[in-house]
Parts: C-alpha cells; structure tokens; sequence
C-alpha cells in the first residue's frame, strides 16, 4: 500500500502541506482522536510552551501509529487546533522534526477560541493509512 499526496497546478501553491492525498486499497485507516499535550502517565507537559506541547502532541500521535506497526509516514491528514494562531510558526517547526523527508499530508490549521482544560494551546487529530492484516 502507498500513499500519494497531489498538489495540482490548477491550485494555489502551498508549503508545509498536501492540497489531496489518496491511498489504493485495500488498507487499513487509522482514525486518531485528537490528542493534547499529556504524556504517557496522563501528566500535562510544556505548560505555557507551544514547542514542548507540540513536541508531545507529535510523540502522541507518532506512539498511535507506531503501536498498529506503522509509522508517520502513513499519516495521510492532521487536523490542528490551536487558540495562538500568533504561534503558527513553531507548530510547523515541530511538525517539521517528525515530518520528515517526506511529503508533507493534507492539513487544516484552526484558531479556536479554548481547548478542553485552558493549559492546552493546541490539539491535533489524525487520519492514518496502514497495510492491511
């Protein structure tokens, strides 16, 4: 199973990701909730930091998809939502560390006004596609 990502030239160009992706089945697709900054013993991580909370969303996110033997190369769409679109540039950073040498996947970005608990600045959901069992 591949993925492919396209950005048609009858499209604006874009950076930091993908206008489609699309996979041929069959495939297993990985819907994954959206996570927060928590680390693995339900601790709020970066409190105040966007690079550390960001850090810990990505390593969420990449654990998922490791833990259904794949990886973040069969990620095929993030969703992100954060309440400081001022602090865009160090959510791309950071997403730029796990997504790497690679396409980047579709990507929506959405400034919202709160999260479920005030100490989270961002959250991410993703949609995976893996090799079928």
């Amino acid at each position: 199973m591949e993925i492919h990502f396209e950005n048609p030239k009858s499209v604006h160009e874009v950076t930091g990701y993908s206008h489609a992706g699309f996979f041929d089945a069959p495939a297993r697709v990985l819907f994954i909730s959206g996570q927060v900054a928590k680390n693995e013993k339900g601790e709020t991580v970066g409190l105040g930091s966007m690079e550390e909370q960001a850090r810990q969303v990505f390593k969420n996110i990449s654990s998922i998809v490791t833990s259904l033997d794949g990886s973040l190369r069969n990620v095929i769409k993030i969703n992100i939502y954060t309440t400081k679109l001022d602090q865009i540039p160090i959510i791309r950073k950071v997403r730029n560390e796990f997504f790497t040498g690679r396409e980047m996947p579709t990507s929506t970005l959405v400034g919202v006004t709160g999260l479920v608990s005030s100490d989270f600045l961002l959250e991410i959901e993703a949609v995976a596609v893996l090799d079928p069992k």
